[in-house]
């Protein structure tokens, strides 16, 4: 059975979810977030897989990253989140066995890294679907995060009642100049009166849990971490998903647009919004999904990159291989 380390930063659901999947598919699993060379030497490890939220490593990161290498395990890389501020030669010193990444428009960043890549975008529980008693109209309510700043919502053109959910912006301004801010907005006439703003955790919860919504997460300031949190709280509750298209690469064989989901532009997603809400809304359209659509392709393909990384160290390893007289 082969041995896997997983490092994460923190102990967190997402890297629970991953220890899970991997021994459901035959891996021994053991979770830290702490290196230490003994533990490194003293046990059998033959992969050690770092779970990282965001760029940039640690020293300490980095070190035992090379330390891992040099003691011929497998160095796996997992990075969710990726600013386009940094640099495209990141760390390309430092190359890891096996990189992955949430979504394939990050990949352009590690084009100088000559290591088998895979896209595994961050994990989560599935809730199986319930029967909802729910309205389902078909031009029910928007509900749209916004994580950049309230100027999102002059874009936004609709007849559709539509709820901004602003809570993410109280990490740089108090909820009483927002509302200010908001107010101005609606005098000058570039919002709506049928535009509603929300900084309240209850009426969001409310709106999930009362609501058949259309939740529009396609927002490009939005990161994998927050599109992934607001997937698992609105998945199978009766609601409709509309997605960009680099954010669907993540669980890219579960999204099927026109069917589970809406894919728009991530380059023109305000615009194409737009266009998508002028037509009639279909209410048959429910962003439902099995744990197994999600997860099971995911493990198949992280299963895979181990078993190819492995083989290859082996083969170097092996007294009569090809690429010994390389």
């Amino acid at each position: 059975m082969i041995q896997v380390l997983l490092y994460s930063r923190k102990s967190t659901a997402a890297t629970d979810q991953l220890a899970e999947q991997l021994q459901s598919v035959g891996f021994s699993v053991e979770q830290t977030q702490s290196l230490n060379i003994p533990r490194l030497i003293l046990n059998s490890y033959q992969v050690v897989h770092f779970v990282i939220d965001e760029l940039p490593l640690s020293v300490k990161e980095s070190v035992f990253m090379t330390l891992i290498k040099s003691l011929g395990k497998v160095t796996l890389l997992s990075i969710y989140n990726f600013e386009n501020k940094v640099s495209k030669k990141t760390f390309s010193f430092l190359c890891p066995d096996g990189l992955t990444v949430s979504q394939t428009n990050y990949l352009k960043f590690f084009r100088g890294w000559n290591c088998p890549k895979i896209i595994l975008p961050c994990l989560f529980e599935v809730s199986p679907a319930k029967q909802q008693t729910k309205a389902t109209e078909s031009s029910g309510p928007i509900l749209i995060p916004l994580y950049s700043d309230l100027n999102t919502a002059t874009k936004i053109k609709t007849k559709r009642e539509v709820y901004f959910d602003a809570r993410a912006l109280l990490a740089d301004a108090n909820s009483a100049s927002i509302r200010k801010s908001w107010a101005q907005l609606i005098r000058s006439q570039k919002v709506s009166n049928h535009f509603h703003l929300i900084l309240s955790d209850q009426k969001v919860e409310d709106l999930i849990n009362q609501e058949a919504l259309t939740i529009v997460l396609a927002d490009s300031e939005m990161n994998h971490m927050q599109f992934t949190g607001w997937v698992e709280n609105t998945i199978n509750k009766n609601h409709f998903i509309i997605l960009n298209d680099q954010q669907a690469t993540g669980f890219s064989r579960a999204w099927t647009s026109g069917r589970n989901c809406q894919v728009i532009s991530y380059a023109t997603w305000a615009t194409e919004l737009n266009s998508y809400l002028a037509k009639p809304a279909q209410a048959s359209l429910k962003t439902n999904f099995k744990s197994s659509e999600l997860v099971e392709p995911l493990m198949n393909d992280l299963s895979r990159l181990y078993t190819k990384i492995l083989h290859q160290k082996a083969s170097l390893l092996a007294p009569h291989s090809a690429n010994m007289t390389k």
